[in-house]
Parts: structure tokens; sequence; C-alpha cells
């Protein structure tokens, strides 16, 4: 259902923070819009939790409603300090879980 993916932007090697971002393709229903031909309200299905690790270690945690755009974009900065792997794991509102895993590297000399 839902689909991730980062983009991360700047040099591994040093210690300045780098730019990435994270795309989550998710339809995010609030459950407040109704279908006019059928009259129906689209049944609520939403991100929830988003949690991003690097190595192991904690960079972004939110805890969000329905409140969000759909395919919502989150942009953050973190000092990566060295190789490793970057990681987001998604819940929506079904308690379905999301991964998305991209392994870092530092330039080659």
């Amino acid at each position: 259902m839902a689909d991730l993916r980062f983009r991360v932007e700047g040099d591994l090697k040093g210690k300045e923070p780098v730019l990435a971002q994270l795309a989550i393709e998710h339809p995010n229903h609030s459950g407040l819009a109704m279908d006019q031909a059928t009259r129906q309200f689209t049944p609520a299905h939403y991100v929830r939790k988003i949690d991003v690790t690097y190595g192991g270690r904690p960079v972004l945690s939110a805890d969000v409603d329905f409140s969000m755009s759909e395919n919502p974009n989150f942009r953050f900065y973190f000092v990566p300090q060295g190789a490793g792997e970057l990681r987001a794991t998604v819940v929506d509102s079904k308690d379905l879980r999301f991964v998305a895993a991209q392994a870092l590297r530092e330039p080659a000399r």
C-alpha cells in the first residue's frame, strides 16, 4: 500500500549535517470526505507513526494524524558520522507497517 523513498544530499565524510527527505506514498484518508456518487464516507486510513534511524540511532520520530497531506514528505538534517544505514519505519492507522532502508557510503577518495 505505502511506498517509502529516501533522498540524501550532502557529504558523508564531514561532520556537517546533510539534508535528507523521506517521501511516503500513502493516501492519508481522513475519514471526513464523502463520495458524492455513493454518499458514503471514505474510511479513515492515514500514517500515524514515523521513526527514522541512522546506524541504529534515532534521527526523527513523529506521531502524526490525518491532518497530513496525501503522500507526505519529511525533510530533515542529520549528521551521519560515516557510512551506515538510513532506515524508516512507518505505521498507519490500520497497524500496517512499512520499512525502507538505504545504505549510505562515504565517497571514494
